[in-house]
C-alpha cells in the first residue's frame, strides 16, 4: 500500500515559526504541506519556503468565513472562492478546500441556518459548486468539498455525511470537484469507514487522517487504520493522505512526535522527472502524469519550439520549469527519469543522451524507423544500467488488458487466431505522412506490438497488402491509407490486422483472440454506454473521435508502470526489445507489400 503524505502545518510543528515548518515537514519525509487560511500569509514567502524545502503545496481553505449554503452570500462566496483559486495558482497549490457553513476561529460554525430548509441549502450548494467546478477546470486547481463532524468540533455544520458530499460531486461530474474525506470526522459522524470508502472512493480528492477520539496520531484511538488504508488502496484511491492531527503530548520522544517514524508501508516513494518535447504527445503525457500519476513529479519540460499557448497550458499543470534546452533536464541531478516525446526523428538521439546521463528513460514509439538505431538505444541503456520503457500504451488499456488477462488465465486454451482492427477517425496531414515512415511504422506498429502481446509469441512471417482508398494525396506522398497484414507466430498461431486511416464513426479499436477452448474479444469504448430505443430505431453513442480521449487512462497506467519500475528497481513492462520487435515486423510488412510476397522476420534480421 502506497500513498503520498501531506503535513497540515497548522497543527504540526507548531513549536516553529510558520515558514520554518515547511523545511521540518520535508525533513520528516512529507512530500506536501497544507494549511488553513491564505489571506493572513505572505504568499510569495510561502512559495519560497516550499521551494526551498523541496515540498509541494497540497492546498488550503478557499471559503474563509463565508457560507456555501446561504443564498444571501452567493455573490460574496463566489468572489472569495475565485480569489482563492487565483491564490492557489500563484503558489502552485493543488487544491482549495470548501465547507458548507462559514467557519470562525477554531473551526466554530458561525451560523447553523436553522431557518433554511435542507432543500434550499442543497440547491444553493449545487448552484455555486457547479460554477466553481468550471472555474477550477480552467485554473487546473481542484476543489475539495469537506463534510465535518457535528458531535465534537463543528456543531451545527450542515454537510456531515460522505454520501451527501459524494452524490453532489457525482451529480456535477467535474474531475476538478471532489470530496475531502476526513477519517476522523467521519468516524465521529457515521462510522462504517471502510463501507463508505468502498462506496464513494471514486469521488475522493484528498484524505485527512487522525485518530478518534482526540484527533491524535493514527494508532492512538479506536480507528483501525490498517483496514482503512487497505480499503483505500483496494478502491483505487491514489491521491494524498493529509496528516491533519494534533500530536499527543504523551507520545513525544526527544526526536519528535511518533508519527514522524510511522512512515511504514502506507506511503509511496516519488521521483522527479523531465519531459523532452511539448508537442501533441508531450502535452498528453504531461497532463496525464500531473493528474493521475502521483508517483511522478514533473520538474522540467523542454521543447525548442515552445509556443505561448503551450507555456500557458503547462503552467496550468503547475510544472515549475518550462525551458527550450533539453540539456537543462540532462544536467539536473534531481531528475531521475525522463520521458522522451520529441519528434520521432529525435527519439533515439534523446533516448541515448538520457541513458548516458544516467537517467531512466521512457521513449515514445517508434524508437526509430531504423533497426540498427533501435539496437543502439537498447545497448546504451544496458551499458548505462538504466531502465528503458517504450510507449506502447495500448497494452495498458482496460479493455485490451482484460483480453490479455483472460488469455494468460488459460480461458481460451491454446491461441490459434489473433484478429485486430485499428481505424482512425481522420487521416494525418500530408506533411506528417511524408515523414512518418508509412502506415506500418506510425500506425500499425501499435497493432504489431498488441499481436505479440496477445499471442504470447514472436512473429516469424508477414504478408502485407496495401491500397489508397481514402485520400489520393496519401498515395502521392508515397504511402497507403488502407492495409491488411497476415502474421505467422512461432507458437503456430496466425494473426490478421486491418488498418484504415479514416473511419467516419470514430476511433475504432477492437481485438479478438480465438483458441482451442474458446474466444475472447473486446468492443469499442464510447463516451457513454446508453442505448436509445425508439420508433425510428435503436441508437447508441459514437466512438471517441480523439485518441487521447480513448486512451486517457492507458497513458496514465503506462507512466505509472514506468514509475514503479524505476522506484522499485524492477524490469519495465515494455522493454527495449519490445520496442525493436514491432519495427522488425513493420520492415517485413513494408518489404512484403512492395514485393508482393510473404517475408520472414529472419530476412530482416539478416
Amino acid at each position: 500500500m502506497m500513498f503520498q503524505k501531506s503535513a497540515c502545518i497548522e497543527t504540526l510543528y507548531t513549536e516553529l515559526p510558520f515558514l520554518e515548518r515547511f523545511r521540518a515537514a520535508g525533513a520528516d519525509g512529507f512530500e506536501f504541506v497544507e494549511f488553513w487560511s491564505w489571506t493572513d500569509k505572505d504568499l510569495a514567502a510561502v512559495k519560497a519556503a516550499a521551494d526551498a524545502a523541496g515540498v509541494g503545496i497540497s492546498g488550503f481553505n478557499g471559503d474563509a468565513e463565508l457560507s456555501l449554503i446561504d443564498p444571501a452570500q452567493k455573490t460574496a462566496y463566489k468572489a472569495f472562492l475565485r480569489r482563492s483559486l487565483d491564490a492557489a495558482m500563484e503558489i502552485g497549490a493543488r487544491s482549495v478546500t470548501v465547507h458548507s457553513n462559514g467557519l470562525g476561529e477554531g473551526g466554530r460554525v458561525l451560523c447553523p441556518y436553522d431557518d433554511l430548509s435542507d432543500a434550499v441549502k442543497l440547491c444553493t450548494m449545487f448552484d455555486t459548486l457547479k460554477i466553481a467546478a468550471e472555474w477550477a477546470e480552467n485554473c487546473g486547481v481542484q476543489i475539495n468539498l469537506e463534510p465535518l463532524n457535528v458531535t465534537t468540533d463543528h456543531p451545527g455544520n450542515f454537510l456531515r455525511h460522505t454520501r451527501t458530499a459524494a452524490e453532489l460531486t457525482r451529480l456535477i461530474g467535474s474531475p476538478y470537484l471532489k470530496v475531502l474525506y476526513d477519517v476522523y470526522h467521519m468516524q465521529l459522524n457515521e462510522g462504517s469507514l471502510c463501507d463508505h470508502i468502498r462506496a464513494y472512493a471514486d469521488q475522493f480528492g484528498h484524505i485527512h487522517v487522525a485518530d478518534a477520539p482526540g484527533r491524535h496520531e493514527p494508532g492512538t484511538g479506536e480507528i483501525h487504520y490498517p483496514a482503512v488504508f487497505a480499503a483505500l488502496e483496494q478502491a483505487g484511491y491514489r491521491g494524498l493522505i493529509g496528516y491533519e492531527l494534533f500530536p499527543k503530548p504523551t507520545r513525544k520522544p526527544p526526536s519528535g512526535p511518533s508519527w514522524r517514524t510511522e512512515k511504514g508501508e502506507y506511503f509511496m516513494k516519488t521521483i522527479k522527472i523531465g519531459i523532452i518535447g511539448a508537442g501533441r504527445i508531450g502535452r498528453v503525457h504531461a497532463e496525464n502524469i500531473a493528474k493521475f500519476v502521483p508517483e511522478m513529479e514533473i520538474k522540467t519540460i523542454a521543447d525548442p519550439y515552445m509556443s505561448e499557448e503551450t507555456v500557458e497550458f503547462l503552467r496550468r499543470l503547475r510544472i515549475p520549469n518550462i525551458v527550450k534546452d533539453a540539456d537543462v533536464i540532462l544536467n539536473d541531478p534531481e531528475i531521475k527519469a525522463v520521458v522522451v516525446c520529441s519528434p520521432t526523428d529525435f527519439h533515439a538521439e534523446y533516448a541515448i543522451k538520457v541513458a548516458e546521463a544516467g537517467k531512466d528513460v521512457f521513449v515514445e514509439k517508434p524508437v526509430d524507423y531504423r533497426i540498427d538505431r533501435v539496437k543502439e538505444v537498447i545497448a546504451a541503456a544496458k551499458k548505462a544500467g538504466v531502465k528503458l520503457q517504450v510507449g506502447f500504451n495500448r497494452r495498458f488499456d482496460h479493455n485490451h488488458r482484460a483480453v490479455y488477462e483472460a488469455i494468460r488465465a488459460g480461458k481460451v486454451g491454446k491461441v490459434n487466431l489473433v484478429k485486430i482492427s485499428s481505424r482512425d477517425p481522420e487521416p494525418p496531414t500530408i506533411d506528417y505522412v511524408k515523414v512518418s515512415g508509412g502506415i506500418f511504422y506510425d500506425m500499425m506498429v501499435h497493432d504489431f506490438d498488441m499481436a505479440r502481446f496477445l499471442a504470447g509469441s514472436e512473429v516469424t512471417e508477414v504478408f502485407a497488402y496495401g491500397a489508397v482508398l481514402v485520400d489520393p494525396a496519401i498515395g502521392e506522398a508515397g504511402d497507403v491509407d488502407t492495409a491488411v497484414v497476415s502474421l505467422k507466430f512461432a507458437n503456430g498461431a496466425m494473426g490478421v490486422i486491418d488498418n484504415s486511416r479514416k473511419a467516419v464513426y470514430g476511433y475504432d479499436q477492437r481485438v479478438e483472440v480465438f483458441g482451442s477452448e474458446g474466444a475472447v474479444m473486446d468492443e469499442n469504448d464510447t463516451p457513454n454506454n446508453a442505448t436509445y430505443y425508439g420508433a425510428d430505431g435503436t441508437s447508441s453513442s459514437l466512438c471517441y473521435k480523439i485518441m487521447w480521449d480513448r486512451y486517457t487512462m492507458a497513458f496514465a497506467a503506462e507512466q505509472r508502470a514506468f514509475a514503479e519500475a524505476v522506484i522499485n528497481g524492477t524490469e519495465t513492462q515494455v522493454t527495449g526489445e519490445d520496442g525493436l520487435a514491432p519495427i522488425l515486423i513493420a520492415a517485413a510488412a513494408t518489404k512484403s507489400m512492395k514485393e508482393g510476397r510473404p517475408v520472414k522476420i529472419s530476412e530482416i534480421e539478416g
